[in-house]
């Protein structure tokens, strides 16, 4: 019988990538994925007979840059092909909604359904920027400048401390990532 020292299940990019770097750290890895296709998120496929989308290859921006020089991928076949607009929404009447390529080129589709929306879309935007910039510092991609973020202030509850001798920070982050609603500004540093 084979031994692995690492077991992984799903074959995603994530997957993947954890895989590629156990291995080249001399671990013996097994990828368990129940698709015929690996890869995830991170695969195109043709869904009708000449016609290939993306299931959500476009967050290969999310796809560290070391990641990507480490494992030389671009050698393995990594090609990323720029998309001429960020998204296309087809409507039932046959119009749709454009989003990008430019914020410029975005404000003025908007503005064809709602001008109070266009109008208030840069500053939109440039929450959305300020917010990544926060969460690429969480995953080590500098956004923060070395500062930490902390968690928003609450009244401290009944059993606070008890919470805090355990890890209460730990549990913050994971809250965070919980699928529950939470106001952007939670997240924002004060």
């Amino acid at each position: 019988m084979n031994q692995y020292d690492v077991l992984i299940i799903g074959g995603g990019h994530n997957g993947l990538v954890c895989a590629c770097y156990l291995a080249r750290a001399g671990r013996k890895v097994l990828v368990l994925e129940a698709r015929n296709v690996v890869g995830g998120a991170a695969v195109t496929e043709e869904f009708h007979p000449g016609f290939r989308n993306s299931v959500a290859s476009y967050t290969v921006s999310l796809l560290h840059p070391r990641v990507i020089a480490e494992l030389r991928l671009a050698d393995h076949g990594l090609r990323i092909v720029l998309r001429p607009m960020s998204n296309f929404l087809p409507l039932e009447n046959g119009d749709a909604l454009r989003v990008g390529p430019t914020l410029a080129d975005t404000v003025t589709d908007v503005r064809r359904f709602s001008a109070r929306d266009a109008d208030s879309l840069k500053a939109y935007y440039a929450m959305l920027e300020r917010l990544a910039d926060e969460l690429r510092g969480w995953m080590g991609r500098g956004g923060t400048k070395g500062k930490r973020l902390r968690p928003p202030r609450r009244r401290p509850s009944r059993g606070a401390s008890s919470r805090r001798r355990s890890g209460g920070s730990r549990l913050w982050s994971a809250r965070c990532f919980t699928h529950r609603p939470m106001a952007a500004k939670a997240l924002a540093p004060r």
